[in-house]
């Protein structure tokens, strides 16, 4: 390109905004001059591309890799993610990449991890909350081609001076609480509240379940809702795809559940109206603050205390390390209707949520024999 501009070839000026240079061509070039443009024109264009800063290596991985907008951040699990870069950005000075960054970078996660340990986090927290910020260095590496080493997460000791937060669960008695209240209540929202205790299932599940697709209520001998992540089968792990019987609740579930979807289908944050139902359904105790989060905390505390195996609470709950979810979800859910494994889950769910069940069986049969009273007869 310099040759060309000395014999006069290109001629440089500056764009309308005055911020970069412009050429302009004052002859025909030969194949070869047009050949060696193209080149200086595509090396431009990647050079412009690579990101200039350790922010932006992050921002890109954000917004090409996750499909997160910065801006307007479409669920709480993306804000999540975005405050967690953030976090990181506070110990890591946003410096213009070079061949040092990669040092500046594993030092700073290296701090982060040390300051984390002295608050006294866990473990666990601390490795998630820099595990998606290891994953997006190392994208960028590669998909900018910059050359550089792969970062690696830091040592994580075990904290002895950690105690865990006790995490906030139903006991048996509140569990029939609040069946009772929600069956009393036949509203949309608890009709979703009792699905959520069957299986932990999230909010946002919920909302992404199909109606005409998804609630195998009908089911002539195992009634199943069928988690499949909605459409765009948008769930957070692979595992999440999963079937769930319906044990108890199923007359409200079947009635009002198809409400609950298309309510909190258009609802940015599903989650907040139905922690405030939650809380309404259970207002007696009002000494505790329950959330749509403590019925998944629930749930692995009533499968653990009740033994159930850890394949059939990973097939209902939607957590990795089980294989029932694979081979239902490789053969769908006509084939796993019909196939034993759907009996087994519901035995199982019954026999843990047992108080729960015959509260159900309790209100179904008085409900059966009350005969409605149309005058003495003559």
């Amino acid at each position: 390109m310099q040759k060309l501009r000395d014999e006069g070839a290109l001629e440089l000026t500056r764009n309308e905004a005055g911020d970069a240079d412009v050429y302009t061509l004052t002859r025909q070039l030969s194949a070869q001059e047009e050949a060696v443009k193209r080149a200086w024109e595509a090396l431009q264009k990647v050079g412009n591309q690579k990101p200039k800063t350790i922010r932006s290596l992050l921002e890109g991985y954000l917004q090409q890799r996750r499909k997160i907008d910065l801006t307007s951040p479409k669920n709480r699990e993306h804000k999540r993610i975005i405050s967690r870069f953030e976090k990181f950005m506070r110990f890591c000075p946003d410096v213009i990449i070079n061949d040092t960054t990669p040092k500046l970078i594993q030092h700073s996660l290296e701090e982060m991890v040390a300051t984390e340990e002295r608050r006294g986090m866990a473990p666990n927290t601390v490795r998630r909350n820099l595990n998606e910020t290891v994953a997006a260095i190392n994208w960028a590496i590669k998909k900018y081609t910059l050359g550089w080493p792969s970062i690696t997460m830091p040592l994580i000791d075990d904290n002895p001076n950690y105690i865990a937060k006790e995490k906030d669960v139903l006991l048996t008695s509140e569990q029939v609480q609040l069946y009772n209240a929600a069956v009393d209540a036949d509203t949309p929202l608890a009709a979703a509240l009792l699905v959520m205790l069957h299986c932990g299932a999230m909010a946002t599940e919920i909302a992404r379940l199909r109606i005409d697709e998804d609630l195998h209520l009908d089911h002539p001998l195992f009634p199943y809702i069928s988690m499949q992540g909605g459409r765009n089968r948008a769930t957070k792990t692979t595992a999440r795809l999963r079937f769930v019987p319906v044990v108890f609740g199923l007359d409200l579930i079947k009635r009002r559940l198809p409400e609950a979807i298309e309510a909190l289908a258009g609802v940015k944050e599903p989650s907040s109206k139905l922690n405030a139902e939650l809380q309404r359904l259970l207002s007696e105790n009002n000494n505790k603050k329950y959330t749509g989060h403590c019925l998944r905390h629930t749930f692995k505390m009533q499968t653990t205390n009740k033994l159930m195996s850890p394949e059939i609470s990973y097939a209902i709950a939607g957590w990795s390390g089980g294989w029932i979810n694979k081979v239902a979800n490789q053969y769908g859910t006509a084939a796993f209707g019909e196939n034993e494994s759907l009996g087994t889950l519901n035995k199982e769910l019954a026999r843990v949520f047992n108080a729960v069940v015959e509260s159900d069986k309790q209100r179904q049969a008085v409900h059966s024999n009350v005969v409605v009273f149309n005058g003495d007869k003559k």
